[in-house]
């Protein structure tokens, strides 16, 4: 017998639902959730050979997770000494490439100054551009450090450009449903509205954002949170508790 998700169930027996079969169903066997990272690097100054060899091996490093069967998509906008990288991949992928960069960004010769995590979002629906691509554009002017200024104006400044990045993508992915392939020049004419100045470069690269060594550190430690229940007593049973005497008939 056939149910409604799909799953095969015996004959003889009533259809039953499980949850944990239909919350697999939905994000394992329809469509894997979507990991969002967004980050913002300053570069050393370099020799502009160095330069392009170093921008091509974060192309390469692309290819190979895709060689890997993996899906990653996004776009990577250098600006003079600066990168802003808005990346897609499933969420192990996402952290799996944070790794590299931050180990890459402890090599004796890195090129990194400084890895600014802007936002990381899980659990998105689908990607938000077709593929992948990098521009390099020309900067003009001076990065000043950024002074003390409102929480909120940094925030407003930073989202600005990460919604940039967002409606980009989307007009992209479009395009690519209608003409099936989008030419390096429809990625160049479309990425180049994906505006910002030296100040939000100064803002994205603020020490009030979280470096990636001290995200990596918050995300890989192990955090013990005590809930308000847990320090009652007698303690309130566990759900899993619960499900197993309703399942067994304990509670109708």
């Amino acid at each position: 017998m056939q149910g409604n998700f799909g799953f095969e169930r015996p004959e003889d027996k009533d259809l039953e639902i499980s949850l944990y079969d239909v919350i697999k169903y939905y994000r394992e066997d329809i469509a894997k959730p979507i990991s969002r990272l967004f980050y913002a690097c300053g570069l050393k100054d370099q020799e502009k050979a160095a330069k392009t060899e170093f921008l091509n091996s974060i192309a390469s490093s692309i290819k190979s997770i895709r060689a890997e069967g993996k899906r990653i998509t996004g776009f990577m906008l250098v600006k003079g000494s600066y990168i802003i990288h808005f990346l897609e991949s499933d969420s192990a992928t996402i952290y799996e490439y944070l790794r590299k960069l931050q180990k890459d960004s402890k090599l004796p010769k890195t090129p990194y100054e400084r890895i600014n995590v802007l936002a990381l979002n899980e659990e998105i629906a689908e990607d938000t551009f077709p593929d992948w691509e990098m521009d390099e554009v020309f900067q003009t002017g001076q990065v000043i450090p950024e002074g003390d200024r409102p929480d909120d104006q940094m925030l407003e400044k930073v989202w600005n450009v990460y919604s940039g990045f967002i409606k980009t993508g989307l007009k992209l992915k479009e395009k690519h449903r209608r003409d099936e392939k989008v030419s390096k020049q429809a990625w160049k004419e479309l990425t180049s509205e994906i505006s910002f100045g030296n100040d939000e470069i100064s803002i994205m690269l603020s020490p009030k954002y979280m470096n990636i060594d001290d995200y990596l550190a918050i995300y890989e430690s192990d955090l013990e949170i005590v809930l308000d229940d847990e320090l009652a007593f007698p303690q309130p049973p566990r759900m899993s508790k619960i499900l197993e005497y309703y399942d067994n008939g304990t509670f109708k």
